[in-house]
């Protein structure tokens, strides 16, 4: 994904205009620090599994799209994203 997914011109568009991104990875060396972000992923999606996407509102933390699998289609991941903006704006016009 963060290869040929993220770069390509289809996705990172909306990435850059609509997203901050911040990643987890739970194979950290460090036992402590891999202890903690483990806990956290499963605090944010009830379960330890990876490749986990959410998208979450940053004024209210609600989840506004989740992806629970890598895909490797452009527009597949694009339209995941684009439901995300989508939703918080229409969560923003309430």
């Amino acid at each position: 994904m963060e290869v040929n997914i993220f770069p390509s011109p289809a996705v990172a568009g909306v990435l850059s205009k609509n997203f901050v991104e911040a990643r987890l990875h739970v194979d950290a060396p460090d036992g402590e620090a891999r202890e903690r972000v483990l806990a956290w992923q499963n605090e944010l999606q009830g379960a330890p599994g990876t490749p986990y996407y959410i998208l979450i509102d940053p004024v209210n933390d609600a989840h506004l799209a989740v992806l629970e699998q890598a895909t490797f289609s452009e527009d597949a991941f694009r339209d995941f994203l684009l439901s995300g903006v989508e939703r918080r704006e229409n969560v923003a016009r309430r």
